[in-house]
């Protein structure tokens, strides 16, 4: 499992964490009852503190990303396509939503957005 964390992100570091799992669990990186680093493990490979791969494991397993089994570890939940297709767009309607309230906020119209839309799609491809 591969996790970078930065110490100049707007986020903090147990966040960078979760987003970074959540990330290798939906595409497949991470399989369902995989197990996953010791909280001491994994805060000593990223050089930081228990207390932060402890939040971060907290939040993911109330998201229903990992569980935890006492004595055994964490374990990556098995999700469903279904789950994880709901999860994606979900992503992906909170991203458009930030980029239409931006495009508004300078002043654009429904159909510019909708032709800037139409031309990034078009592009994908190039």
């Amino acid at each position: 499992m591969l996790i970078t964390l930065s110490q100049k992100s707007d986020k903090p570091l147990y966040q960078q964490v979760v987003d970074q799992i959540k990330v290798q669990i939906l595409h497949g990186q991470l399989s369902g009852g995989e197990a996953l680093p010791s909280i001491r493990s994994l805060a000593q490979e990223l050089t930081t503190s228990v207390i932060t791969i402890k939040r971060a494991y907290a939040e993911l397993e109330q998201e229903g990303y990992i569980y935890t089994r006492q004595g055994l570890g964490s374990f990556v939940s098995e999700l469903n396509k279904k789950e994880i297709q709901e999860v994606q767009l979900k992503e992906v309607d909170t991203m458009l939503e930030q980029g239409i309230k931006r495009a508004i906020d300078l002043g654009l119209d429904l159909n510019q957005i909708t032709q800037m839309v139409k031309n990034i799609y078009n592009r994908r491809d190039k």
